[in-house]
């Protein structure tokens, strides 16, 4: 069929075509879809498109046909049909999206290429495709690959490229043994690593093999050779699958029944010693139905031999051992370099004992395989992983095996050796790990000579940073891995470092080459000393001639031992630098041994035994320095003439060494040298020179120099703590070139007014988590008005923090007193008032004036100056506080003058003349100021008590009213015609308290801390065009203590409005636009208070008269717990309420004035009346 148009195939319009040839035309495009049909029985030659996104075409017909396709050309399934002797010859290259089917015939390609699609794949036998075939590449890369319809799942891993799957499925598998129908051509640009293939089949494709023993099979070479891959397994689940881990290359794969098996796929010998002999067997198992034969090769250092049934080894004759071959060439080539095994006959079911000897005589991996050969068809193969690693034989003596490191200050380290000795043949190697505080480090010797840590007695010192080059220790650490050859003791410094406090005790564990691990088992404890001082500066304030004291304490929070100095500095002394020098006088300095004097001027420090070494003295002339000399430093200069990496001390000597034998002078010297006890301590490194040295002594020496003052003289040792006579250290004496001196910084003081412990400096040790009390003494005694300074150096072992410096002031100063006036007449007071009169205290002196002022009762004292509150928590910012309320503490600095209110609160009718005391802390003798004071009450008389009027119209009568003040006291007052009493209603909140978050009662009205209170009064009667004149409020107090508080404009309706919203609104005016403020005294009582109120009330309350309602804050002021007011609200008692005045306007026509109006006030003097 020539086809010259566009052709669109279908089921719909013919199941199944058949033609003799396809001839598809260029520019044509024949589409082939829903599974439709096309059945050729010649030739295909398209020069146009053929699509077939699905759908079958199948080649038929007995001759010789032939494919060509110049244009695209995609089959999705193709199925050859023919004869057998019939051909389909491909002249381009065919294109199967889906399955390739030959039933007949075959298929012969040239030099063209079968291309299957991605998951395409083949269902004939491959001997029916005669030519090139290939899978569908996949750019894997380094992803994992699976396709379920080719049955391959490929784990990711290494970088492998394109992947190519062919997947064949025959109809009886391989003929060589008992397969699936599937076998599988698997390629990749690169090889696999590390990668896990899995191959998976329908039930269909089983072909009768046993599922319960099934084997994988790989051939390398288009399967001529097949080998058995991995253990046999078994499978029952549908799709079927097998898994093969860790491919390394990629070949033909099919599934099958194992020819033979082994009781291992894998012999590992592990690491062996040189020139040792081990062995392990594997069983060969004949799992066919018919005797199999083959052999077995392996590479030197292995051998293999059968196992016979008495136990003994059939070694092969010939055979070549050549230890040098470590590089074997491909695993299927033999050469004289391989052991190889003949295996006699197996018969079916039965088995063979193989012997797998590794006997190596070179170190090193050998990794190898064993590979197993049987006759028959494919000639099944299979291998066993053989892999050993050889080493020498080392053998390992560690010393030694415990080290006691004692105590170790936090921050210093202290070092011991081991030794590890490699006794054996081969390296000893391993690693040396350290417990928690402890580092290694490996010790070297580049000096041929003077080898000196022969001769160091390493576990009594502790190492400092300077380290010749011919003593060096090469990295430190927690972990260090060695080498040791044959014959060879390696040095190790194992140095203890604590961190922290407390013991550390461990094992240094050494694993090794030689056997078990060795271990040192290391204590040790780190110490430390904190230092601690408190106060941390003392300031006093005395008047001339007296004196105080206070106690500086002195602690050591850690478990050392802290030892320490603490002397006294003044700050205005001057410091002076003289220098002192021996006399020139035998024996001043010198050098002796333990029995005899042996110089009486150079002085020398030698190692050695104690009956040889050689210890030097200097003895210094300190005459002309003052017995009570302040010393802060002492730096020896001394001239070195000779020396050898000297390990020496400067120490105490507290002998006269003119004077003093040799042995006693020797011994307390040498006493003396350790790091606890010595002035300096050094270890000097080899290259350690002559000339001139110079050193600030420490430890004691500044406290022995002092006490030595008072003999005119001071000596120091020169001590070589070494036991070899090979280290020295020579010091130019007296009569050399050089003599020695001591440069030393003093002060002497020309004042005493400070002490502690009654000395100018005190020494001490503190052990763990202890202290010391110093006392520490002011005296003013000789010395003028005015501020001394000072400090107290407190100077120890603490390795952080080695100086302390405790600030101290002294200030001699005296107080003077003036009060002015001293005397005051307050007359009458009203009862529940207060009255107040001001005094000065002036204080004329030169230091802090204070005391207390006592006032009778009713009266209170306050420091006027800058309105500060007297009362939080009895305390002025000025210095002023308040103890009972009758007794109050008072302070005035020198050159200030304060003003104090004195405030009289009468309580009741009654006399409260007295006198206020004044105490001070002045020399002369207590102020007093005389009060006269008088208490009264208010006391009105009105006359007549009401008015009865006839008149006739139009008449006009005037009545008279006479208003009486019998008491002592103005009385004011007010008359009003129109007046109102306004109150709360009975309602929840029309009173109440709240604070910013909640309202915390429904009537009892509180200022209190963060408490305030409201007031609602029902408005409501008064006309609401009446004109306000005046309000008083009425309120019953039913508890409260020293307020001061406020009355304050609210605006908003309390009984409606949130907690925060209202208490904003009650305190926003409590300091400025208030309706009341006032400062109540400590003997404000409780019971019914009236007060006018004032600010813009009038107009508020005129304002609210439409709303029918009118409120109140009550505010307390103080913000503390001390001081509150509480009144009765609605709900109580007695409910607070509001007298209101008023006008009406005049055109009412009123038929009753007061003067001419509807109100009048004034005052009525005491006893007066009106």
């Amino acid at each position: 069929m020539n086809i010259k148009s566009k052709l669109l195939i279908l089921p719909l319009l013919l199941m199944s075509l058949l033609w003799s040839d396809i001839q598809i035309q260029s520019g044509v495009t024949v589409t082939l879809d829903n599974n439709a049909q096309i059945v050729v029985d010649g030739s295909w030659d398209n020069a146009g498109t053929f699509e077939s996104p699905s759908g079958l075409v199948t080649m038929t017909g007995s001759g010789a046909a032939t494919f060509s396709a110049s244009g695209d050309n995609n089959f999705y399934q193709l199925l050859i049909n023919k004869p057998p002797s019939g051909t389909f010859t491909l002249n381009s290259n065919l294109d199967v999206n889906s399955l390739l089917t030959i039933t007949a015939g075959s298929i012969i390609t040239g030099a063209n290429t079968i291309i299957m699609g991605a998951s395409g794949y083949v269902v004939a036998s491959p001997l029916m495709i005669n030519g090139n075939i290939t899978g569908y590449p996949v750019a894997v890369g380094t992803s994992a690959y699976n396709n379920p319809i080719l049955g391959v799942d490929l784990t990711a891993g290494n970088d492998i490229g394109a992947f190519e799957v062919l997947m064949y499925i025959t109809p009886t598998g391989l003929t060589e043994f008992s397969t699936i129908k599937n076998k599988w051509s698997l390629t990749s640009t690169n090889p696999p690593e590390g990668r896990d293939l899995t191959l998976s089949w329908n039930l269909s494709e089983d072909n009768g093999i046993d599922l319960n023993n099934i084997q994988a099979w790989k051939s390398p070479d288009d399967g001529t050779t097949w080998f058995q891959v991995g253990a046999p397994t078994s499978t029952s689940t549908n799709p079927r699958s097998i898994t093969v881990e860790n491919v390394t290359s990629l070949s033909d794969w099919t599934v099958g029944e194992p020819i033979f098996t082994s009781t291992s796929e894998e012999v590992d010998f592990g690491v062996c010693s040189q020139y040792s002999t081990q062995s392990q067997q594997i069983t060969i198992t004949n799992e066919s139905l018919s005797a199999i034969s083959g052999t077995a090769i392996i590479s030197d250092p292995y051998s293999v031999a059968i196992v016979t049934d008495n136990g003994d080894y059939a070694i092969p004759d010939g055979r070549s051992l050549d230890a040098n071959d470590d590089n074997r060439t491909s695993k299927q080539q033999l050469d004289d370099s391989r052991n190889t095994l003949v295996i006699p006959s197996i018969p079916a079911s039965g088995s063979v004992t193989l012997q797998i000897t590794y006997n190596p005589t070179l170190t090193g991996i050998h990794d190898d395989v064993l590979l197993l050969s049987f006759s028959g068809a494919g000639s099944p193969s299979k291998e066993i992983i053989v892999t050993g690693t050889t080493v020498a034989t080392p053998e390992i003596q560690v010393a030694p095996v415990s080290i006691a490191f004692g105590d170790v200050y936090v921050g210093e380290s202290f070092t011991d050796q081991f030794t590890i000795e490699n006794t054996g043949s081969g390296v000893l190697t391993g690693n040396i790990t350290t417990p928690t505080g402890y580092s290694v480090a490996e010790v070297t010797d580049d000096s041929s000579a003077n080898d000196k840590k022969d001769f160091k007695e390493k576990q009594t010192i502790r190492f400092n940073s300077s380290v010749s080059n011919e003593y060096r220790v090469i990295d430190s650490r927690n972990t260090l891995g060695f080498s040791i050859d044959p014959g060879i003791t390696a040095t190790y410094d194992l140095t203890f470092s604590p961190s922290g406090t407390g013991d550390l005790n461990g094992t240094v564990t050494i694993s090794n080459n030689a056997g078990a691990n060795e271990s040192i088992s290391v204590t040790g404890r780190g110490v430390t000393v904190v230092v601690g001082t408190d106060p941390s500066s003392f300031t006093k304030t005395i008047q001339r001639e007296n004196s105080t004291s206070d106690i500086l304490e002195i602690s050591n929070s850690s478990n050392g031992t802290l030892t320490y100095t603490a002397s006294i500095s003044y700050l205005d002394d001057t410091r002076s630098i003289d220098t002192v020098s021996p006399a020139s006088t035998a024996y001043w300095t010198g050098t002796c041994t333990s029995t005899t004097k042996i110089d009486d001027s150079e002085s020398r420090g030698k190692g050695g035994a104690v009956d040889t070494r050689e210890t030097g003295w200097m003895m210094f002339d300190i005459s002309g320095l003052p017995d009570n000399a302040i010393v802060y430093s002492i730096e020896f200069h001394g001239y070195v003439n000779d020396t050898n990496w000297p390990y020496w001390s400067i120490t105490p000597c507290l002998d006269k060494p003119d004077t003093t034998n040799a042995a006693t002078l020797s011994t307390n010297i040498h006493g003396n040298a350790g790091s606890a006890q010595c002035y300096l301590y050094e270890n000097a490194p080899s290259t350690y020179t002559t000339g001139w040295k110079q050193y600030n002594l420490g430890g004691n020496a500044i406290a022995d120099f002092e006490n030595a003052l008072a003999n005119d003289w001071f000596a120091v040792g020169i001590a070589e703590r070494d036991g070899s006579n090979l280290y020295y250290l020579y010091f130019d004496g007296w009569n050399e070139s050089n003599p020695p001196y001591l440069e030393i910084e003093y002060t002497t003081p020309d004042k005493n007014w400070l002490t502690i412990n009654n000395a100018m400096r005190v020494q001490g040790s503190i052990s763990g988590t202890t202290y010391d009390e110093i006392s520490v003494d002011f005296n003013s005694a000789g010395i003028s008005d005015g501020t001394y300074s000072a400090n107290i150096n407190v100077a120890s072992n603490d390795p952080i923090t080695p100086s302390v410096d405790i600030a101290v002031s002294l200030t001699v100063e005296t107080p003077e007193i003036t009060v002015s006036p001293l005397t005051f007449d307050y007359g009458y007071i009203e009862t529940g008032t207060t009255s107040s009169q001001q005094f000065t205290i002036q204080n004329t002196g030169n230091a802090l004036l204070e005391g207390y002022i006592t006032t009778p009762t009713s009266f209170t004292v306050s420091l006027s100056s800058d309105g500060a509150d007297m009362r939080q928590e009895g305390k002025l910012e000025h210095e002023f506080e308040e103890d009972s309320r009758a007794t109050t503490y008072y302070s005035v600095v020198a050159g200030v003058t304060n003003t104090y209110n004195l405030i009289f609160a009468p309580t009741a009718i009654a006399d409260y003349s007295g006198t206020v005391t004044i105490s001070d802390n002045c020399p002369e003798s207590d102020f007093s100021i005389s009060v006269t004071a008088h208490g009264d009450e208010p006391d009105l008389n009105v006359t007549p008590a009401s008015f009865d009027v006839t008149l006739t119209n139009f008449a006009i009568s005037s009545e008279t009213l006479t208003l009486e003040n019998t008491s002592n006291i103005e009385v004011t007052y007010e008359a009003s015609i129109y007046t109102e009493k306004v109150y709360p209603l009975s309602g929840d909140y029309w009173t109440g308290t709240c604070t910013n978050t909640a309202k915390t009662d429904v009537s009892e009205v509180r200022g209190y801390d963060t408490e305030d209170g409201w007031m609602k009064f029902n408005v409501s009667e008064i006309p609401s065009n009446a004109t306000i004149t005046g309000i008083s409020f009425n309120g019953y107090v039913n508890d409260t203590y020293f307020p001061w508080w406020s009355i304050t404009p609210v605006s908003n309706d309390p009984t409606t409005t949130d907690a925060a919203t209202l208490n904003t609104d009650i305190i926003t005016e409590a300091d400025t636009g208030y309706y009341l403020y006032s400062n109540e005294n400590s003997s404000y009582t409780t019971g019914w208070k009236l007060y006018e109120l004032e600010g813009t009330v009038v107009s508020d309350l005129q304002t609210a008269l439409s709303q029918g309602w009118f409120a109140i804050g009550i505010v307390s002021r103080d913000s503390n717990t001390s001081y509150y007011i509480n009144f009765d609200g609605w709900n109580e008692t007695n409910p607070p309420y509001l007298t209101v005045t008023y006008t009406l306007p005049s055109e009412l026509d009123p038929w009753l004035t007061i003067d001419s109006g509807t109100s009048v006030n004034g005052t009525i003097s005491a006893l007066g009346n009106a």
